[in-house]
């Protein structure tokens, strides 16, 4: 009989256990999603499109999002915190809230490296929510760093094809995304071109 007992608080302190850390794991969810919700910043939505002074193509931006998501398609995709964090398909909003951040906040600079990330995860989020995609696609190929000393879409294509980034071809672009994720292996004045060459092939036959 005390056996029993002795089974039946056992059972019933496990279940209180249980439902106290299911309760607390539910109140961190939201805590987080509050406070990193709290902590972005506002996106100036005009000076991004006055910033943007390229207008990419859709093909162009298909394969922008293939390569930066491993999706080919580049809209932003709601998702709940955990999974958000966790998942490639807004990784260009995220790279869009470090890239303006970093340019247009000064405390870029200042700030320890837990509270920048909790801005830029939130204004991630900001960003998913409330931009359009394509702008966003525009803003960061204006912005980002394509080597050998060169930023913007515009210039690299000018500097490594001679050619204007709207004539560019699949191949062409491909190459010069690909450089935005790593200047040093796939440059493409100094860079294993082999190996440059056989990622190309591999991603424009997925497209």
């Amino acid at each position: 009989m005390k056996m029993n007992k002795y089974f039946a608080i056992l059972i019933k302190s496990f279940i209180s256990l249980i439902m106290l850390l299911i309760f607390s794991a539910i109140g961190l969810y939201i805590f987080l999603n509050i406070y990193i919700n709290s902590k972005a910043i506002e996106i100036n939505s005009l000076l991004l499109k006055n910033e943007s002074l390229v207008e990419l193509s859709s093909e162009q931006i298909k394969i922008a999002a293939y390569i930066y998501t491993n999706d080919k398609n580049p809209k932003f995709t709601k998702l709940p915190l955990i999974a958000d964090l966790l998942s490639s398909k807004n990784r260009v909003a995220y790279m869009i809230a470090e890239t303006y951040f970093c340019l247009t906040d000064e405390r870029a600079k200042k700030l320890g490296h837990m509270e920048r990330r909790f801005i830029i995860l939130g204004t991630r989020r900001k960003i998913e929510k409330t931009l359009d995609y394509k702008e966003c696609y525009n803003y960061l190929y204006i912005k980002l760093y394509f080597g050998n000393g060169i930023y913007g879409i515009n210039n690299a294509s000018e500097f490594y094809f001679k050619k204007n980034y709207k004539e560019l071809n699949c191949e062409e672009f491909v190459k010069l995304t690909l450089i935005t994720l790593n200047p040093v292996i796939y440059d493409l004045i100094n860079g294993n071109q082999e190996k440059i060459e056989r990622k190309v092939s591999e991603i424009c036959s997925k497209l």
